[in-house]
């Protein structure tokens, strides 16, 4: 997709005075473009560019060639980029309004063929509205069979992402879904490999665990949450408070392992920089989610929640 950059001009200079999320717009007569190269550089770095209908997509879940030399690719997709405008002293949850002005996401399977540069075909793989959809690395750029995702309360229209589902691409009728309290929120889901099965192609593909972090609106404190992979809809098997509020983030991953060393001197080091961080955090601890698909900051400003 196309987006075209926002500006003012001042004593005849262009000057841009927006964050990034709101400098940019969906130009909806453009196509949509996937650019593919190859990973072996045997293209010599010149792009495969293949349109496909108009639309919108923030995250992918994974991508992969198929038997027949074609690649999958699997994508939240949107009929169009909202992030909402900025408006001098109001807030984006009082100029947005959510079930309205935000286009539903869902998560679809495009599949093209590089030989012939075309657009192949498109699949629905759930009906529910989700982003931040993730795969079990172990299987990351080959053939999946479970995506984890955000989702929200609303099973038919768009919703701020607030539970955790997981996705069968082989029959997506089977999807889970589990959600929190109404004034709870997941976190975009980590998946993490049972200890020692990281690398174990004989254990199945959802052998371990979801994580996320989940915000309390009401108490203002976050927690971090595990699920059973291959079980989500029974919900958290485990729930650790983190002690303070930590805003909603935009990606990250399981690291395997003790990332505070394995010494007493290098967790002593790593606490004391982990305070220095909580600390600095009373003054930073925002983040900005203006440039969600989700629309994740104007809905947590109607729980009386900062979502910057």
């Amino acid at each position: 997709c196309d987006v075209l950059a926002k500006r003012l001009r001042r004593g005849g200079e262009d000057i841009v005075v927006l964050g990034h999320g709101q400098s940019i717009e969906f130009d909806e007569s453009a196509p949509t473009k996937f650019v593919l190269f190859r990973r072996d550089g045997s293209d010599e770095g010149e792009p495969l560019v293949i349109e496909v209908e108009t639309h919108f997509n923030f995250h992918y879940a994974n991508a992969f060639e198929n038997e027949a030399g074609q690649v999958v690719i699997d994508t939240v997709r949107a009929d169009r980029l909202e992030l909402g405008d900025m408006i001098p002293g109001k807030p984006i949850w009082d100029t947005v309004d959510y079930a309205k002005d935000v286009p539903k996401s869902t998560l679809e399977r495009f599949t093209l063929d590089p030989r012939s540069a075309s657009f192949v075909s498109k699949t629905r793989l759930s009906e529910r509205g989700l982003d931040f959809p993730i795969v079990n690395r172990r299987v990351s750029c080959t053939e999946h069979r479970y995506i984890w995702a955000n989702t929200g309360c609303s099973k038919d229209g768009p919703a701020p992402p607030q539970g955790i589902m997981k996705v069968d691409t082989t029959d997506p009728t089977s999807e889970q879904v589990w959600l929190p309290e109404p004034h709870e929120f997941c976190g975009e889901p980590c998946f993490a490999a049972r200890a020692g099965k990281e690398d174990d192609k004989s254990t199945a593909e959802d052998d371990g665990y979801i994580l996320s972090l989940m915000t309390n609106g009401k108490t203002q404190d976050s927690s971090l949450i595990v699920l059973d992979a291959a079980d989500i809809a029974k919900g958290p098997i485990a729930k650790v408070p983190v002690g303070v509020n930590m805003p909603h983030g935009l990606h990250g991953c399981w690291v395997p392992g003790n990332v505070g060393g394995s010494t007493p001197e290098q967790l002593v080091n790593a606490n004391v920089l982990l305070k220095l961080y909580m600390r600095k955090s009373k003054e930073w601890n925002q983040v900005d989610a203006s440039f969600s698909g989700m629309g994740i900051g104007q809905f947590f400003g109607q729980k009386g929640m900062d979502g910057r």
